[in-house]
């Protein structure tokens, strides 16, 4: 299982390939991980890492509100 940081920085390398927002990328931010899970699938639902990302963004956005 990954700590924080590291779910963050595999997110981030994830999110690279995709076309998203640049402001939106800052992981560390909940408002942007709410955003992104809400919005990721817009304009990635293509793509082959989509399901990974928001996998991510649960774990993350689940262990803010714990």
């Amino acid at each position: 299982m990954m700590n924080k940081k590291e779910t963050q920085e595999a997110l981030t390398v994830v999110l690279e390939g995709m076309d998203l927002p640049a402001m939106r990328r800052d992981v560390t931010s909940e408002g942007n991980l709410r955003w992104l899970l809400r919005n990721i699938m817009v304009r990635n639902n293509n793509h082959p890492q989509v399901s990974e990302a928001r996998s991510l963004l649960k774990t993350l956005l689940r262990n803010i509100n714990s």
